[in-house]
């Protein structure tokens, strides 16, 4: 595990002179990657971690393609705010509808995340 993990960092390390050509370094932005890709690799396999779905943006409606990584982290970042917003913290009741952009946007993605992992299910079982 700690060489999978290794491998990954140092994967990644790697490419922050062609990202960043003038060395300014969105440390942030590079953990989130890291993690992403570690747990990726982990969890379904590394064949997996540099795997891109489409992000489906709330604010122009369009697609971004996303590492799986980020993209898992973007989407359970989405899953506390929506469960977190005002109308399902008083009617959790309603948690099982998507009523707002915000829920219908959420659910796009969702959806995406969810049929990743049942095509790796089905290569998995295959």
């Amino acid at each position: 595990m700690s060489g999978m993990i290794f491998d990954e960092i140092h994967e990644r390390l790697k490419l922050w002179e062609t990202t960043y050509p003038t060395g300014e370094l969105d440390l942030v932005a590079e953990l989130a990657q890291i993690v992403g890709k570690i747990v990726v690799a982990a969890s379904i396999g590394k064949e997996y971690h540099n795997q891109e779905l489409p992000y489906k943006h709330l604010e122009t409606g369009r697609n971004e393609m996303m590492n799986i990584g980020n993209f898992l982290n973007k989407t359970l970042g989405d899953a506390a705010i929506r469960d977190g917003q005002v109308i399902n913290v008083f009617f959790p009741e309603l948690l099982q509808y998507c009523l707002t952009p915000y829920d219908w946007n959420f659910q796009a993605n969702h959806r995406t995340l969810i049929a990743f992992f049942k095509r790796v299910k089905a290569e998995k079982l295959a």
